[in-house]
C-alpha cells in the first residue's frame, strides 16, 4: 500500500499491477467520514476503540468545525 498527499488530497493504492489494482483519493471531508465509518464498524465487531479520536464518535465533529445550519 502506498500512501500519499497530493492537490489536498490523501491518496491510497495498492502495490499490486493490472486489473487488482486499487487507488483510492480522499479530501479532508471525505476521510472524516471514511474514518468515522472504520471506528463505527470496529466498534460493532466488538474491537477496541479507545485509540481512535473521541471526534470521531458518531455525531461529534473535531472543534472549528460547524454544524450545517438546517432550516424548516
Amino acid at each position: 500500500m502506498q500512501i500519499g498527499v497530493c492537490r489536498g488530497l490523501l491518496k491510497f493504492k495498492t502495490t499490486t499491477t493490472g486489473p487488482e489494482q486499487a487507488r483510492l483519493a480522499f479530501d479532508a471531508k471525505h476521510l472524516r467520514w471514511w474514518l468515522g465509518i472504520l471506528r463505527n464498524l470496529y466498534g460493532r465487531a466488538g474491537w477496541p476503540t479507545q485509540n481512535w479520536p473521541d471526534w470521531l464518535a458518531e455525531n461529534k465533529k473535531p472543534a472549528g468545525e460547524e454544524r450545517p445550519l438546517v432550516v424548516h
